[in-house]
């Protein structure tokens, strides 16, 4: 794919997966306001976010070093960018839904989608990182899960292909702040206990 680098390429990033996965509105009983703070909190410890470009794997070599005589990177799974070169493996690791599979654009414009995935989840707008068109985000979600249709196929998934859908539309943010408006914040933590193990007694 004519990809150049560790984590460089020549390719359009796809829409940030990160507001399908937007589902924690919540932090210490409050509403914070945002779809997801995850995004916002990790920011308050280092080698979050967005990765930085790194040329080669010498490079990488040169920054974990640096790291480990620095005292704060002490193996290379302490480095926490949201897309990592993984040493033991070759590859791309994809750590959260939160990042792009390759570094053509500004760091700045991808962390501006990023805002807006936290903020607004699937119910804001993702910018084109090349031209700056605005396009809701719940629209670039599904052309991108229609895009994956026959993989899904494949692989004989479609059925959560099709929950994935879902979640655009109804987001798990959107339901915990009805929850919180209707029963208050500790049902919440009661629905989200509930709905990760049916049927179990707290």
């Amino acid at each position: 794919d004519g990809a150049s680098g560790v984590n460089g390429g020549r390719r359009r990033p796809p829409p940030d997966p990160a507001p399908l996965a937007a589902n924690a509105p919540f932090r210490a009983g409050q509403d914070t306001g945002l779809a997801s703070a995850r995004p916002v909190v990790v920011r308050m410890l280092p080698r979050q976010g967005v990765p930085p470009a790194l040329a080669s794997w010498e490079a990488l070599a040169a920054e974990l070093d640096w790291g480990a005589r620095a005292g704060g990177v002490s193996e290379p799974g302490r480095w926490w960018w949201e897309l990592r070169p993984h040493v033991a493996h070759g590859t791309l690791e994809l750590r959260v839904p939160d990042a792009q599979a390759t570094l053509t654009a500004a760091t700045w414009r991808i962390e501006e989608n990023r805002w807006s995935a936290a903020r607004h989840g699937s119910g804001g707008h993702m910018a084109d990182l090349v031209t700056g068109a605005r396009v809701p985000t719940a629209e670039r979600l599904h052309a991108l899960l229609e895009a994956l249709a026959p993989r899904a196929a494949e692989l004989g998934c479609p059925a959560e292909l099709a929950h994935a859908h879902a979640l655009v539309d109804a987001p798990g943010w959107s339901r915990q702040r009805t929850i919180a408006r209707e029963s208050g914040v500790k049902a919440v933590a009661e629905d989200l206990a509930a709905r990760f193990a049916p049927g179990q007694e707290g």
